[in-house]
């Protein structure tokens, strides 16, 4: 994948987690599920945001083109069976596109 449209899409999935943190409203206490007192809501927020900022970071494209993570997950089986030939293409590992599908992409039933 092109480093600049990554960049494009990289940027938009940490705004769009920037802008989920800062728009978390505080829950009062005793209000809804699994309410655990005021400001449950936007704490719990801050944390998914958090770990998916660490996935994806961890998931990040190297000077080929493919993800870190998952170009080395094939290391293995490729010791035992190295003739048989790899098609991974540089792009998006799924990590990345399950992040952009949902945190960039718009579903057309979702827009008011």
């Amino acid at each position: 994948m092109d480093a600049v449209l990554f960049g494009l899409f990289a940027a938009g999935v940490h705004e769009y987690l920037r802008g989920v943190v800062g728009t978390a409203k505080p829950r009062v206490a005793g209000v809804g599920a699994g309410a655990t007192g005021v400001g449950a809501v936007p704490g719990e927020i801050a944390r998914l945001a958090a770990a998916w900022r660490v996935l994806l970071k961890q998931h990040a494209l190297g000077a080929d083109g493919r993800c870190v993570v998952c170009a080395r997950a094939g290391v293995g089986w490729r010791r035992w069976f190295g003739w048989l030939p790899t098609r991974r293409r540089p792009g998006m590992c799924t990590v990345w596109q399950v992040a952009v599908a949902y945190f960039i992409r718009r579903s057309p039933a979702a827009d008011p």
